[in-house]
């Protein structure tokens, strides 16, 4: 990992399997990037790319000879990871089968905390080098995304597809193929766009995308196209319902595990399931309150007490928080973790507005001057003020998470 890393074998735009790189990164660079372009006065639109069969299809050759090719990459690593790919085979086993034995040489060993590393290192060549600000490429693993930004949904459609030709070129050159059942695509608005949604559309290998309704879902997340974030909690609630009923059952009254066995179910379990997402996205005060009423349920189930109980003596009995300080707690620990990161190493660091305190100088090229020249009222400013913590009247998505972490930890990144 830490050679790597060192060599350049992957980029900043790739996350998972990786450390300080989460489906949080991936999620937030794309909304602070897409909110950033609106800003400018752009359209934005997505589309979403799965690898189809990832791991399975490495040719075994080609991943060598992309470490080879690295002269940073020292030749007995290279050796070690060729010895442990290349030295397997493979029989098929059913009655009266010869269980004649085969060499593989594609895949990745399944369940070897290696095999991700080595996609994402052979995967590498699948985003572009360079800056480009009215194009974003991020992956998770084998997701894939790709956001453009022009003044019209006509034109977006017309260079995503340029994309996506570009992409699958490259794909197609390591063995790989893109799924045409799971490519989706998105037109996003803003929150005070109304009207019909535009119906622009890509062809993909001979195939025609449709854009996404109001919503789309990548990475358990789901996003939706005028950023409204009910969408995602009423999912995440529906599922931590339906985890519920599963697990209520062990636990009855006078019977089943004992309070604090069925605590640390619902904690391990249940509050995962209902907060994924609460590090990015603010619920309304409805859904919060929807959201409390359920975790009411769940302490009631774990404390065994009445309906009629002071919820605040069942909490208490629990020892368990309100959801909204979860919320709070979860919000405050991404932001910690996003701005105490190395920006060169983590995307969501590297969109951080110029002039905050972080370990480094590097950002990410993004829209954000055009953006605040064009927004309303004339020029915004466009670095960050240590005596406002902010960068702007309107803040942007990770401009908000700075905000945050400013707002309790020293401004100087070395204390």
């Amino acid at each position: 990992m830490t050679i790597a890393y060192k060599t350049d074998m992957y980029c900043i735009n790739q996350t998972g399997s990786l450390p300080q790189r989460s489906t949080v990164d991936a999620a937030l660079s794309l909304n602070h990037w897409i909110r950033e372009s609106h800003f400018a006065g752009k359209k934005v639109s997505s589309v979403f790319l799965d690898v189809k069969g990832g791991f399975d299809n490495v040719n075994h050759k080609k991943l060598i000879d992309l470490l080879g090719a690295n002269e940073k990459v020292p030749e007995y690593l290279a050796d070690w990871i060729s010895n442990f790919i290349w030295t397997r085979e493979i029989a098929l086993a059913y009655p009266g089968s010869p269980r004649t034995q085969n060499v593989v040489n594609k895949g990745t060993p399944e369940g070897s905390p290696l095999s991700p590393l080595l996609f994402i290192i052979y995967v590498r060549s699948l985003h572009p080098d360079g800056e480009q600000t009215d194009t974003f490429t991020s992956s998770y693993v084998d997701d894939f995304q790709i956001a453009v930004s022009s003044p019209s949904w006509y034109r977006n459609t017309r260079i995503l597809e340029e994309r996506v030709r570009g992409i699958n070129s490259a794909a197609a050159s390591l063995g790989l193929s893109f799924s045409i059942g799971k490519t989706e695509m998105m037109h996003w608005r803003t929150r005070r766009e109304k009207g019909d949604r535009s119906e622009c559309r890509i062809m993909f290998q001979s195939h025609v995308v449709q854009p996404a309704g109001k919503a789309i879902k990548w990475l358990g997340f789901w996003l939706t196209d005028n950023g409204e974030t009910s969408t995602h909690f009423t999912k995440r609630l529906a599922l931590a319902q339906a985890a519920f009923l599963r697990i209520q059952r062990l636990s009855m009254p006078g019977k089943g595990l004992t309070p604090y066995g069925a605590r640390r179910l619902a904690k391990g379990i249940i509050l995962p399931i209902l907060l994924y997402g609460a590090e990015i996205f603010d619920p309304t005060v409805t859904m919060i309150d929807k959201m409390q009423k359920f975790w009411n349920r769940v302490l009631r189930w774990i404390t065994n007490a009445f309906y009629a109980t002071n919820i605040t003596v069942v909490s208490a009995e629990a020892c368990l928080a309100p959801i909204k300080l979860y919320m709070r707690q979860t919000r405050k620990m991404t932001a910690v973790r996003i701005t105490t990161a190395i920006p060169s190493n983590n995307i969501g660091t590297a969109m951080l507005p110029v002039g905050y305190p972080v370990v480094d100088d590097y950002r990410y090229p993004t829209n954000r001057r055009q953006a605040f020249d064009n927004n309303k009222g004339g020029i915004r400013p466009k670095v960050w003020i240590s005596t406002s913590m902010t960068s702007a009247q309107v803040p942007l998505p990770i401009d908000e998470v700075g905000a945050i972490a400013a707002s309790f930890t020293p401004q100087d990144p070395s204390r």
